[in-house]
């Protein structure tokens, strides 16, 4: 048996006073970050490359939005600044708002998630077309469920 031990606090004061007994052991222990505690991150589009951070700031801070870091984000390959910005912001409500925002410095910009999950149609299409080549047979049932469905839902 392994020497591990999962803990899955319902509220968060459980959730601290096991941290502080943990830290204060001097145990080995990893724990996820709660949501509450994560701070939003979020991508600015629009932006030229040489736009000043400072003046960033400054206008997120008349639109009422508190901004931890902003930074100008690069090409992992080349090293090369890309027209991205990465802001971090404390996770309020005021700050959600932030994904309303169309303009900022006096430009058009659009605000996004950070590793934003790109749903694809087509993504689980892929291994099942892999499945019906090396098997044909298969093929035939595939399409009499997929008739079968369209049957039942009619649009």
């Amino acid at each position: 048996m392994g020497k591990s031990l999962r803990v899955y606090p319902q509220t968060l004061l459980t959730y601290q006073q096991i941290r502080k007994l943990i830290d204060g052991e001097k145990l080995e222990a990893f724990t996820h970050q709660l949501s509450e505690d994560k701070e939003l991150k979020i991508v600015i589009r629009g932006m030229p490359v040489d736009m000043p951070i400072q003046e960033i700031f400054e206008d997120l801070h008349s639109l009422g939005i508190t901004v931890t870091e902003c930074k100008l984000m690069t090409n992992r390959k080349t090293g090369l600044p890309i027209p991205l910005f990465l802001l971090t912001l404390p996770k309020t409500e005021d700050n959600k708002n932030t994904f309303n925002i169309t303009g900022l410095c006096f430009m058009k910009v659009k605000p996004e998630v950070l590793n934003k999950k790109h749903g694809h149609l087509l993504s689980g299409l892929f291994p099942l077309l892999q499945i019906l080549h090396k098997k044909p047979e298969m093929r035939k049932v595939w399409e009499a469920s997929l008739y079968v469905g369209l049957q039942e839902n009619p649009q």
